[in-house]
């Protein structure tokens, strides 16, 4: 690729060149030739203002005639050579050709220009001067060879700068193609480096935003699929439990099971529905707002019997009968499926559900009494599931796992208190 983008640059800066180059040179080459034309002109015209043809008697002076490359004659008006180098004679038709005007032409190998002088209208004579052709085309090929010499180095330097950008833009490119191909093989850590040619950093920054993006939808999808493997490991195992335990002991309606685990079946699919909702945008659950009290004693309701099965309690207390915060009803009690579920499984004891309020924030507090394995890495993904469903809320989820009696608050904003964050740390 370096190779050919360096190709079509170089392509491009010769023909831009040369476009310019070539009129130039013949621009340039005629110019000089004007100007040779004009100095030779201007030269005899300074010699036959130097010398006197009304006075006859006054024999001329060579001496006179401008120092310079040009050589001088002064002709009399028949055309006989007075003085100076040139032909003995000028003939009829130069003489004709230059009796009332400049005559500069191209006499073998030099440049001549004849030049009449007069007095009034009397026709004196000329003066005739000459430079030789090779003086001036030395001179317009010194010109020539320092146009080319700049031509010549302006597509050097035109050639290397190509070859870094070349390079530059072969390096970037290849750079976004791993960076792709990185995307491609499910690599979502891979960064588009900077390199400083705008669209080519463009490109960089949507591949880093469309990686960051593809990220962080690959793990909330992971975090989906274990937060789902974990909510609904223990309540299918008791359904199974319970579709057992009638198949072994019916009981006189057979619907009354169908009926249950309809109902089992039904919280089952919401429980994937909030949690795939929550895996997809978790920002939706922040807008909204739960009544904390009716969750928590709906979520007491479907738990109570679950410890008590376990030879466990599990109490509630609520200082209100109404209590509004900022949040969703939803996740709200995913979460407390997963700490309730963490604390059957991992506590012993006595446990305790209790919601507490300021004018600030409503806290909710989960106790349980006796040892806890949860010192020992046993509580699961639980914990770590109610974290990510709380930060979602705009709440917090404080855990003091140490303490003889452990314990795990919910603190989430009032919604009075939706301007302000007090619980900000």
């Amino acid at each position: 690729m370096r190779r050919r983008v360096l190709t079509a640059i170089m392509t491009v800066t010769t023909i831009v060149v040369l476009l310019f180059a070539i009129p130039l040179g013949f621009i340039l080459e005629r110019l000089l030739d004007e100007r040779a034309v004009f100095a030779l002109e201007h030269r005899a015209d300074l010699a036959a203002r130097n010398i006197d043809l009304t006075n006859r008697a006054d024999p001329l002076d060579a001496s006179e005639f401008p120092r310079g490359p040009e050589r001088f004659a002064v002709y009399d008006a028949n055309g006989a050579r007075l003085t100076g180098t040139g032909p003995a004679n000028i003939n009829h038709a130069d003489f004709s050709a230059t009796s009332n005007r400049d005559r500069t032409i191209e006499v073998g190998p030099n440049l001549v220009t004849t030049l009449p002088v007069t007095s009034g209208e009397t026709l004196l004579g000329f003066v005739r001067a000459e430079r030789s052709l090779a003086t001036i085309d030395a001179t317009t090929r010194r010109a020539l060879a320092v146009l080319v010499l700049g031509t010549v180095s302006v597509l050097v330097i035109g050639w290397l700068i190509a070859r870094r950008l070349a390079r530059t833009i072969a390096t970037s490119t290849q750079a976004l193609r791993d960076v792709a191909v990185r995307l491609g093989h499910g690599d979502f850590t891979a960064t588009a480096p900077s390199t400083g040619i705008g669209e080519l950093d463009e490109v960089g920054s949507a591949l880093n935003a469309t990686a960051q993006q593809l990220g962080e939808l690959i793990d909330r999808e992971q975090a989906f699929s274990a937060d789902v493997s974990h909510q609904l490991r223990t309540p299918i195992a008791g359904l199974r439990t319970a579709l057992e335990t009638e198949l072994a002991f019916p009981r006189g309606d057979p619907q009354t099971i169908v009926r249950e685990s309809l109902a089992d079946v039904e919280r089952f699919e919401q429980t994937v529905s909030d949690i795939l909702a929550f895996a997809r945008s978790a920002r939706s659950a922040r807008a909204t707002t739960v009544d904390v009290t009716e969750t928590i004693r709906e979520t007491h309701g479907l738990w109570a019997p679950k410890f008590e099965y376990a030879a466990r309690s599990l109490t509630l207390n609520s200082s209100t009968s109404t209590c509004e915060a900022v949040g969703n009803q939803r996740l709200l009690a995913q979460v407390l499926d997963a700490l309730l579920d963490n604390a059957l499984k991992h506590g012993d004891g006595p446990t305790t559900l209790t919601v507490t309020s300021n004018d600030a924030t409503v806290t909710l507090q989960i106790v349980h009494s006796g040892p806890s394995d949860h010192d020992t890495g046993n509580s699961g993904l639980g914990l770590a599931l109610a974290h990510r469903l709380v930060r979602a809320q705009n709440g917090r989820l404080i855990t003091e796992l140490h303490q003889p009696n452990p314990s795990v608050r919910i603190v989430l904003l009032r919604t009075s208190s939706r301007g302000s964050n007090p619980m900000a740390v």
